[in-house]
């Protein structure tokens, strides 16, 4: 069935291929060069791109596919593509052509396919330039941009394959990327993707190098890792995203409180949420040190449901996450920002809600203080902004008051109006008022008058009160607050830069933005010609191009305050025509006509420019010829884009009809212009149906009189859909390319025929729909009295049902009176036996208590004299083994500074010789290791000596304070630290030498294996037994 498809117009082909799969749409781009061309303008966006290369280094012969490639597009389903490694030979010999294998050319090189309704599978000798080949043609077929990326089962292996993926400019513009599972992640891979800024979601489900390390910030917003164990304390200083979470990670409440304290220094208001699931070294249930460790140097505050700023749950609707913060600890930066660390069993959240709004407390504003140099140029700006405020003030209320004191003057007048005022229908409708309604509008306008003059007044005292405190010399601090917490929504706010600076330094453009301001708000116009003047005068004041800013900032008003109504503000279009007098600003004007920003985008912004310039072609003169060729150009050029854009539908051609039918006189006095528009008009009327139609060929025969109706295109849709459902490769296409030459007689014969043909199907569905609607009817009809029949044989049988419920009721009740009185015969006879068994328990229990009494008083007796044994051995061993090797030493305890002990504390024990220092970070870190070491074995006959290698005695004192655990330290200064340091050939600190209480040295690494001990009772053994590291 062929069909000639460059009969189709664009916008109708793309609706066609809207409908099509994504490989029925490159089976099409193999027909024909040009349909393959029309494709790429169209700019498919892909929604998800798919890359597995799990079997890249698998045997052939297991099946898989070396390489998997998804695309989906939005709003359809995958195309997929797998790649299978073949010999040369294996691929002429067994892959045979036919229906479904076919040759396909991919990159310029041709590859065996065989094609199935979702999925190509290439046969190649050479997978990975078999990929890169349909990856460039995807990128190239579907050019538009790409939402997510997927890549499935990286490893080290196939990193060259991702990374030709990565490097494209579409992928490295993509918004997520997720790597779900598979092997491990390489450092390179790794460190390239968490470099891509430009995404918004990063999930990492691949586990990750532990020796893994981050040099620069993070940049994505949300990032996922549940395998995080090479995050560090340095790595969560890099962060600059909104949310992470992490799992596994190698950080501790220390580290978490330092990440805390740098959020308090800064000002970062990216910083959303950090979340910690099970992290090494981190304890989940805080206890008092580690809420120490967490809580250090925080002002912390808990959450009460009545006082607090914020809300109990933390919400983040971007990725649906809700955290209950009930329990957590509030602090608050200098600038308002509220944070709330959360801990669970579970989980370790710290969130950053919404800065505290200005104005709750006192002690809640920011707070900052200036050197008196800027202090003085402070005052002095804010002098002037004041200045500038209550002068545009009093300017609005000068003008209200002028324009009422000359609406008095005309209420008040008896005599003809001469209608030459600046508004004479202003001035008709007051002449015509009768004597009570004048009466009232005249009170009225008095006491509006009066107000008006009362506020002048108020705001004369006000700037020299506000000039009067700032000039005080003795002003030491000045508050500053907004007069409004939210932004007005309902103004226009410009978004120009240069414009917003020429405001900035302007007064008189900043009044011409008041007045229209204020024009956007008049419910009539009977004020209107008034601020026009008002306007034109404020214009010839300013600099030239301070009146193209002013010009600029009319028109967008106009267009903005069409885009937020729904008919045109008039009073904007009247503004701007009364400047047309002016050729520089007619000028202007036109020119901006061209380059108003719009809010919304695409066919909706077109449509708005319609109506404002329909509406301004109506304003205009039919004597200004100039200016009705100039808009209607305007008007011609917005049309073109609206009638040729692809999503142009039914509602938006509604509103295309409405605008030239309004304007339709001023379009035939200038149609030269207009040709165009109508050739395009004409085209368009086949791709609607109904009253439309009609209504686009009445417009076109009122500007054609002698154009004949355009045949219906979308006639062909319903075939060429139908032929695509019957084939998946759509080869059974056949593409013709010829110039169509037909007659307009041919044409509408054709269009006629069609015509009659669908009126008799039209008949033929009334006339099925009225039977099949008769045969309902009486469908229901049955389906009634079948209900009746069968509610009737129901309420029956539910009667049958009740009477035999009530029978067998009554027989329960019979039985339950005869099983009560048996129940109460067997209570009786229970609680008989019951009374004699606990007399015999009771019995058994009062010998029981006198034999355990006896037993353990005798178990007493021995353990008494197995404890006198053992402290009489261990006193024997003391006096066997004595302390030798620190004769004539002073020893202290850092608990006990008073005390003064000799060597006689380390008989008959082994002693570890602790050379450390405050000022060495490793000695800090390894001091609380020995600590919870010691705390173990200290009463198994173990004791340390801490010779101090710190730079002062309060450093040391410092030191044994914090760190240390309750062990002995000798003299700071002593000079046996030193002799013995070098005797015993140490070479740094922190180092633990283990010798006995004579002198011999056990361990000369007491450090490492300290470390690296997992039973210290054992290594304390080994000690004992002589078999240390020597």
């Amino acid at each position: 069935m062929p069909f000639e498809l460059e009969n189709f117009s664009t916008d109708v082909t793309h609706q066609i291929t809207r409908h099509m799969s994504p490989l029925n749409i490159l089976e099409m781009s193999f027909c024909n060069s040009d349909w393959r061309e029309l494709m790429k303008t169209f700019k498919f966006r892909i929604k998800s791109l798919y890359v597995n290369v799990k079997g890249l280094n698998q045997e052939p012969s297991c099946g898989l596919a070396a390489i998997t490639l998804g695309v989906q597009l939005w709003k359809r389903g995958y195309m997929h593509f797998f790649f299978y490694r073949k010999t040369q030979e294996e691929i002429e010999n067994q892959i045979v052509l036919g229906e479904r294998t076919v040759h396909r050319s991919f990159g310029g090189n041709q590859f065996k396919c065989k094609i199935d309704s979702t999925s190509y599978k290439v046969y190649t000798t050479e997978p990975v330039g078999a990929f890169k080949n349909v990856l460039a043609d995807m990128f190239e077929m579907f050019p538009g941009s790409i939402d997510h990326l997927s890549l499935g089962h990286v490893e080290e292996s196939a990193d060259h394959v991702i990374f030709h993926v990565l490097n494209n400019p579409l992928v490295g513009r993509c918004n997520s990327l997720s790597i779900p599972s598979g092997c491990g992640i390489s450092s390179r891979l790794l460190r390239y993707v968490l470099a891509m800024d430009g995404l918004r979601q990063l999930y990492l489900n691949a586990s990750t190098p532990v020796n893994f390390k981050l040099h620069r910030n993070i940049n994505i917003c949300h990032v996922t890792l549940p395998y995080g164990a090479w995050i560090t304390r340095s790595s969560l200083m890099l962060l600059n995203v909104e949310s992470i979470y992490m799992g596994d990670a190698r950080v501790n409440l220390t580290d978490l409180n330092e990440l805390i304290h740098a959020w308090l220094k800064s000002d970062r208001k990216k910083l959303l949420r950090v979340s910690f699931s099970y992290s090494r070294g981190c304890p989940w249930e805080l206890e008092k040190r580690s809420k120490r460790d967490l809580y250090d140097g925080l002002d912390v505050k808990t959450w009460d449901e009545v006082k607090s700023t914020r809300p109990r749950y933390f919400e983040y609707e971007e990725l649906n996450k809700k955290i209950d913060c009930s329990m957590g600890m509030d602090i608050t930066r200098s600038d308002g920002a509220l944070a709330t660390i959360n801990s669970t069993r579970d989980n370790v959240d710290f969130v950053d809600h919404d800065p505290i709004e200005n104005g709750a407390e006192d002690e809640q504003l920011t707070q900052f203080r200036v050197v008196s140099e800027i202090h003085a140029e402070l005052i002095e700006f804010v002098k002037t902004k004041l200045s500038e405020s209550i002068e545009l003030q009093t300017f609005e209320v000068d003008r209200e008051i002028e324009f009422m004191e000359k609406k008095i003057t005309r209420l008040n007048r008896s005599e003809t109006p001469t209608f030459n005022n600046h508004n004479e229908q202003e001035e008709r409708e007051d002449w015509e008022l009768t004597t009570e309604e004048r009466a009232a509008q005249l009170q009225q306008t008095e006491r509006r008058l009066n107000g008006l003059r009362r506020r002048r007044d108020n705001l004369f005292c006000r700037v020299q009160k506000a000039l009067d405190s700032l000039n005080c010399d003795g002003l030491e601090q000045v508050r500053i607050v907004n007069g409004r917490c939210n932004v007005d929504l309902s103004k226009f706010h410009v978004k120009n830069e240069a414009w917003i600076c020429a405001l900035n330094t302007s007064l008189g453009l900043k009044k011409i933005k008041l007045i229209c301001d204020k024009i956007s708000v008049l419910e009539v116009g009977r004020e209107a010609t008034f601020w026009f003047d008002e306007v034109k005068g404020l214009l010839e004041k300013l600099e030239e191009n301070e009146k193209q800013i002013a010009l600029g900032l009319i028109v967008e008003m106009a267009f903005w305050k069409s885009e937020t109504t729904i008919e045109v503000d008039n009073l904007y279009v009247d503004l701007m025509y009364s400047l047309f007098d002016n050729a520089f600003y007619k000028e202007t004007i036109g020119k901006g006509f061209q380059q108003v920003p719009f809010s919304q985008s695409g066919i909706e912004h077109e449509l708005v420019s319609l109506k404002v310039i329909s509406v301004f072609l109506k304003t205009i003169k039919q004597e200004d010829r100039e200016s009705l060729e100039q808009f209607t150009g305007y008007l011609s050029s917005s049309l073109l884009r609206t009638l040729n854009n692809v999503h142009l539908e039914t509602h938006h051609m509604n509103s295309v009809i409405t605008v030239i039918e309004g304007i339709e006189q001023q379009l035939i006095s200038t149609s030269d212009q207009f040709d165009r528009v109508l050739t395009t008009f004409g085209q368009k009327i086949g791709c609607f149906e109904g009253s439309l139609r009609h209504q686009m060929t009445g417009i076109l025969r009122r500007f054609r009189p002698s154009v004949s109706p355009v045949p219906d295109q979308t006639a062909h849709v319903p075939v060429l859909m139908a032929a695509i459902s019957e084939t998946l490769s759509v080869r059974h296409f056949t593409v013709t390319e010829h110039s169509s030459v037909a007659s307009g007689l041919n044409d509408t014969m054709e269009t006629q025929r069609r015509l009659e043909e669908r009126r008799r199907v039209e008949e033929e569905n009334r006339n099925k729909e009225t039977e099949e609607l008769r045969k309902e009817v009486e469908r229901l009809r049955l389906a009634a009295e079948e209900e009746k029949k069968r509610k009737n044989e129901l309420a029956r049988l539910e009667e049958v049902r009740r009477q035999e419920e009530e029978n067998k009721k009554e027989l329960e009740r019979k039985k339950e009176e005869e099983n009560r009185k048996q129940k109460e015969l067997e209570e009786a006879i229970r609680r008989q036996v019951e009374e004699e068994y606990r007399k015999q328990v009771k019995e058994r229990e009062q010998q029981e208590t006198e034999r355990k009494n006896k037993e353990a008083e005798d178990v007493k007796k021995r353990a008494d004299e197995e404890k006198q044994r053992k402290k009489a051995e261990v006193e024997e061993y003391k006096r066997a083994n004595p302390c030798t090797f620190l004769r004539n030493v002073r020893l202290f305890l850092h608990t006990c500074p008073q005390k003064v002990y000799n060597e006689s504390v380390l008989n008959g024990k082994i002693i570890g010789l602790y050379f450390s220092g405050y000022w060495c970070p490793p000695s800090r870190a390894f001091t609380p290791v020995l600590k919870n070491f010691y705390s173990q074995v200290d009463v198994h006959g173990f004791e340390i000596v801490y010779f101090s290698q710190d730079n002062t005695l309060a450093e040391m004192q410092l030191y044994l304070q914090e760190h240390h655990g309750n062990w002995f330290n000798a003299e700071f200064g002593s000079n046996l630290g030193d002799l013995l340091y070098n005797q015993l050939g140490c070479t740094g600190i922190p180092t633990l030498i283990i010798i006995k209480p004579n002198g011999t040295v056990i361990s000369s690494k007491g450090r490492e294996e300290v470390t690296n001990c997992t039973n210290p009772i054992a290594l304390l053994d080994i000690w004992k037994s002589g078999r240390g590291w020597l």
